[in-house]
Parts: C-alpha cells; structure tokens; sequence
C-alpha cells in the first residue's frame, strides 16, 4: 500500500481526494508528547483525536477508550425518565428550522 498508513489503511491527506472530508485528525509531535505530555491527555480526555508525527510522518494515534456499555436496567431508567414528545410539534418544530427546497 504506497502512501498509505499501515495501521489504517488509510492514504495520507495530502494524497485523499476528499481530505476534507475524510479522516483528519490533529497533529501532535513526540517532541510535545514527551514535553507537554499532560496537555496532551488533557486534549484526548477532553475527547479530541490526536495523530503523533515523529519528522513529519504519522507514528501513533492518541484516541479517547469507548465508554463501558451501560446495563439494561440503568438504560430503562434513563429511558423512563425521558419527556414524552407529541409528534406533530416535533415535525413543526423541523419544518421551522429545515430549508424546505432541500
């Protein structure tokens, strides 16, 4: 896979035709996670994605761990405790916001 990240396979985004679009992540060098280490998990705790670049090649990604599943009873109560919605003031409520001609 020529230019193309090993771990993702995943072309790098000078070379996607939508990098835009496609897959960016912030850029942090070893040199800042080395010395900056503690801002750098402050970032990814925060929620952010990090890509960390030794001499300007991407060597690791930095990503926050999946919360834990929540069990059935904890997603009843939630779910129990939620507001009712009356559907037709819900659908107002889009139309208001949406472009029509979409």
């Amino acid at each position: 896979m020529s230019g193309r990240n090993a771990a993702s396979g995943l072309a790098h985004p000078e070379e996607r035709l939508t990098g835009d679009t496609m897959g960016h992540m912030a850029e942090v060098t070893v040199r800042e996670l080395r010395n900056e280490g503690g801002r750098v998990i402050d970032r990814v705790l925060a929620g952010e994605s990090l890509l960390v670049t030794r001499d300007g090649e991407p060597v690791a990604e930095l990503r926050p761990l999946p919360h834990a599943a929540l069990d059935a009873t904890t997603l009843l109560r939630r779910w129990r405790r939620l507001p009712s919605v009356d559907p037709a003031t819900l659908r107002a409520d889009i139309d208001a916001v949406l472009d029509q001609t979409l």
